[in-house]
């Protein structure tokens, strides 16, 4: 059983950075990206530099290297901020969701420490006090990259309406 337990612990992370981690193959659609590539792709007809370009621009809250994508930024940045792409959307959920059943998880295993008995009720509370904080510091970070995320996009919004000029 112990062996199942380490074969799952390590093996499962093994192979899901190994198969993330592979480089895509030269020839192949876009069909493997996200959301807010394929609605680049789509909006703007971008190849995958000038999304990423784009992308990073918008994220990081910077203006793009090259005036032609400015438009983009600026249209990207516009869907950000109105929460038009389900992937930003569900990431902010689950931000906090964490948020909450961290605190939650974590109040569980102090209670089962306080009236645990044998060696297996303390194991699960600690293992519940760990998973509360595990959860409770990825809740923090999504919701810091979330907010990043945004002023990002904000900061691209208002320095296009800062490039065209006072209004009279």
């Amino acid at each position: 059983m112990v062996a199942l337990i380490v074969i799952l612990g390590v093996g499962v992370p093994v192979a899901g950075w190994w198969l993330t981690r592979r480089p895509r193959p030269a020839g192949t659609s876009d069909r493997g990206h996200g959301e807010i590539d394929r609605w680049l792709a789509a909006r703007f007809g971008l190849g995958w530099r000038d999304r990423s370009q784009v992308l990073d621009s918008v994220l990081a809250g910077r203006a793009v290297s090259s005036p032609a994508l400015e438009t983009a930024a600026r249209g990207l940045a516009a869907e950000v901020m109105a929460g038009r792409f389900r992937t930003l959307r569900v990431a902010r959920a689950v931000g906090w969701l964490q948020l909450v059943t961290g605190p939650a998880c974590m109040a569980f295993g102090v209670v089962a420490l306080i009236g645990a008995r044998q060696d297996g009720e303390r194991a699960v509370g600690v293992f519940a006090v760990l998973n509360g904080a595990l959860m409770s510091c990825g809740g923090v970070y999504r919701t810091f990259q979330n907010q990043r995320i945004r002023r990002g996009a904000e900061q691209i919004l208002r320095s296009g309406r800062n490039a065209a000029g006072p209004a009279r």
